[in-house]
């Protein structure tokens, strides 16, 4: 189904412990769509909740990007070509406050200087200059010289993946000064990249201008401004992969003028929390299905924002046969050649027939110790006086 609606129905067969692959294609405005699977006997399916899939074809996560620049040829071309960027241009003296430069989801600042205060948005800042913001950043100094640069990744840090910094040369740098700043990327002379949150706005600073570098002739380059961007501004309020698992934890990114998000879950039921600057975790991800996403603005009416879907994608827990063997630890039991064969053996028809001998035994014993012995039913005087008188007369 396609947004709720039948969209195709074929039948198919998959073979165990196998797989099957089919190709739709989609409208360009489907939205969501949903794969049902119906065995042929459904009482033989013990694991339906594994049989239905969605998955969100167009969350309308686009970014809308302003790059304030005099002309910079590499940053104007790699923004155009990113997929999730619609990107825009002004010069260095635009009045960020008119309204035809308000609501960008990210503003890029290519050596200008970020007005105070800051536009409410995720900043992206390259070739830093000087400020009146100082808990912004501070410029320092200025480093030249060939500077090869080192990469310090952090755990689990989306924007280092595919970055490759061991051949990155920088004729000079700023040193700069950031009290939410954290390095990602140190040169000999100082940071190269600094990223962290202010405000409950991301931010990143670029200390270099890519035009003092061989960066911009790097695959590293649009590799390393698409992770940037990603991380900068999402295009949504949440940051979550695709592939979700119930169980999963949802972080909620707060958003210029968001003030509070409800979730909506596949059952109807509803969840809402206010957005404070810090991000908020959503953990209520136990149901398979789809989670609507609503924003509040400053206003009373909730505003669609996107949608989560979480799917039983799982072969480990979809898999519910019986196994041939099972590790516990370092041991396997069970396998074949073991000879271990697992099982109850029940004793208690033996010990019940044990325990009946036994009392049969004790019931026969009683009955025959309280029995009398019997004396002859006639008994004969006349020979037992004949033989009394016998007996006397020998003697």
């Amino acid at each position: 189904t396609l947004d709720g609606t039948l969209f195709d129905a074929q039948q198919i067969t998959v073979p165990a412990e196998g797989s099957t692959n089919l190709t739709w294609d989609l409208p360009t405005n489907t939205a969501v769509a949903e794969v049902h699977i119906t065995p042929d006997t459904p009482a033989n399916d013990h694991l339906s909740l594994d049989n239905t899939a969605v998955t969100i074809v167009n969350n309308n996560d686009q970014t809308n990007a302003l790059l304030i620049t005099e002309g910079n040829l590499f940053l104007e071309q790699v923004l155009a070509i990113l997929p999730d960027i619609n990107a825009f241009k002004a010069p260095p003296d635009s009045d960020l406050s008119a309204p035809d430069f308000q609501g960008f989801d990210l503003y890029v600042f290519d050596g200008v200087a970020v007005p105070n205060p800051p536009p409410p948005a995720d900043i992206l800042l390259i070739n830093p200059a000087p400020t009146q913001d100082e808990s912004l950043l501070t410029v320092t100094g200025l480093v030249t010289g060939t500077n090869q640069t080192v990469a310090t990744r952090l755990a689990n840090s989306p924007i280092l993946q595919f970055v490759e910094w061991s051949d990155i040369n920088v004729r000079q740098m700023k040193q700069v000064s950031a009290p939410w700043a954290q390095a990602l990327i140190e040169a000999p002379g100082g940071p190269l990249l600094l990223v962290g949150e202010q405000n409950g706005q991301r931010r990143a600073v670029l200390t270099f201008d890519v035009r003092d570098s061989d960066l911009p002739l790097k695959i590293t380059f649009p590799v390393l401004m698409s992770n940037l961007t990603a991380w900068l501004s999402p295009g949504q309020p949440f940051d979550a992969p695709d592939n979700l698992q119930p169980g999963d934890v949802v972080r909620l990114v707060p958003q210029p003028q968001t003030t509070a998000v409800q979730i909506t879950k596949p059952d109807g039921t509803v969840w809402e929390s206010p957005l404070a600057e810090e991000d908020l975790l959503f953990t209520e991800t136990d149901q398979l299905g789809l989670y609507q996403v609503a924003l509040r603005r400053g206003g009373e009416e909730w505003e669609p924002a996107g949608a989560l879907a979480i799917n039983l994608f799982a072969p480990t827990e979809s898999r519910i046969q019986p196994y041939g063997q099972l590790v516990l630890g370092t041991e396997t039991v069970g396998s074949e050649g073991t000879g271990d064969n697992l099982g109850l053996f029940e004793l208690w028809p033996y010990l019940a027939a044990l325990a009946l001998l036994i009392l049969l035994i004790e019931w026969w014993v009683y009955q025959k110790g309280t029995r009398l012995p019997q004396l002859p039913n006639q008994l004969d005087v006349t020979a037992l006086w004949q033989s009394l008188r016998s007996r006397f007369s020998r003697g």
